[in-house]
């Protein structure tokens, strides 16, 4: 039974892309006959059984102290496994004498670099691949390169990501897509949108949601701001974040405090009953490798209103299963085109058409698909 160790930044019950990724995607891994031993940071669980494989978390305890004991951890960890998966670039690994495949779900320079200030914020992700930038900026991509190609294979979402993996200089042939498969409840699939609003209760009027970590680039200010120029329409948002405190006061600043609901995290049930009580889901944000948030809405049958950005365009087609919508950095423009887009989406010509969303191409984001080719990928890197 090859043993392998997996290696990230976040693992469930954490928020956010990896966690939910690993949490799916382990237990059939599991089943194709791997041996798994996870590595992340966190604070202890009061139920470390609760995962069929063992799980080791590193308090978030101050760098570079964290970063010392996750290395050091990482070190065991390898002496005993057979190949290295590692879900963040940004990983405190060095060095192995087993295969190492990384997964690519985002360009964390970017997040780091508009998180502290080294870029304007109105820059954005695509531009930002060929912006030269400052000294911290260069250097980091001269480390990023030379510890790309230190993995054997890298796995990306989607074809926007393989682009932008190939330019910070990883060899073509080591990098794989891989899409993310959707994840429903087939028994709530089919239950009406009426039920599903008497489930939530929530008061008349059309109903938006947004499923998001609330992170800047999510363009949920924008989104609370158009809402205040369109009456009897609520905004539901599910996740929470950084930003919850600040888009709480936007929306009093805005007025509209009593139609922004903020839900904090659902569980699957509860995000499945949201996603068929809503009118649309919306999705303004800066950049998406391959959202999980509109693969589900389309596999339950509501339409989406996304940015129009590269990773929204491999799922989103304008006019038949959402609204593509011009993604702006100035808030008010993007606040202008976010209201268009409803405004559009809600009216008598598109209003029949969008509600009859559906996931272009299911079988293609089939989840045994993806079982099936990660693990090929990875018994190939063994090989």
């Amino acid at each position: 039974m090859p043993r392998l160790f997996v290696a990230s930044g976040i693992f469930h019950p954490d928020p956010g892309g990896p966690a939910t990724y690993l949490k799916q995607l382990l237990p059939a891994l599991q089943e194709q006959g791997w041996e798994i031993r996870v590595l992340s940071y966190g604070e202890p669980q009061d139920n470390p059984s609760a995962y069929p494989y063992p799980v080791q978390r590193i308090p978030r305890i101050a760098t570079p102290w964290r970063q010392m004991r996750y290395a050091a951890a990482a070190i065991r960890e390898m002496r005993q496994a057979d190949i290295v998966f590692e879900q963040s670039i940004d990983l405190p690994i060095f060095g192995s004498r087993v295969p190492r495949v990384l997964r690519v779900g985002g360009d964390s320079l970017w997040e780091r670099a508009r998180r502290r200030g080294w870029i304007s914020e109105q820059l954005e992700i695509t531009e930002f691949q060929s912006v030269r930038g400052n000294s911290l900026i260069r250097a980091m991509r001269l480390w990023r390169r030379r510890k790309l190609n230190t993995f054997q294979m890298i796995i990306v979402p989607s074809r926007t990501l393989a682009d932008y993996v190939s330019s910070w200089g990883a060899p073509a042939e080591s990098i794989h897509v891989i899409e993310n498969s959707v994840h429903t409840l087939p028994e709530l699939t089919t239950i009406s949108q009426d039920d599903a609003r008497r489930h939530v209760a929530l008061p008349v009027g059309k109903l938006l949601l947004t499923v998001a970590r609330l992170q800047p680039w999510k363009g949920i200010a924008p989104s609370i701001h158009a809402l205040s120029h369109l009456p009897d329409l609520h905004l539901v948002i599910a996740g929470d974040g950084p930003m919850l405190n600040p888009l709480r006061e936007e929306a009093v600043q805005s007025g509209i405090s009593d139609r922004v609901h903020f839900l904090g995290r659902l569980d699957a049930h509860e995000l499945a009953i949201y996603y068929r009580a809503a009118d649309y889901v919306l999705l303004y944000s800066a950049y998406e490798g391959l959202s999980h948030v509109l693969l589900e809405a389309l596999s339950y049958g509501t339409p989406v209103l996304a940015s129009d950005i590269p990773g929204n365009r491999e799922l989103v087609k304008h006019g038949e299963n959402g609204l593509l919508i011009p993604h702006e950095t100035d808030e008010a423009r993007a606040s202008a085109a976010i209201q268009k887009a409803i405004q559009l989406a809600i009216s008598d010509e598109y209003r029949p058409i969008l509600r009859q969303a559906t996931l272009q191409a299911p079988e293609r984001f089939r989840f045994s698909r993806q079982v099936e080719q990660t693990d090929a990928l990875l018994r190939s890197a063994l090989a």
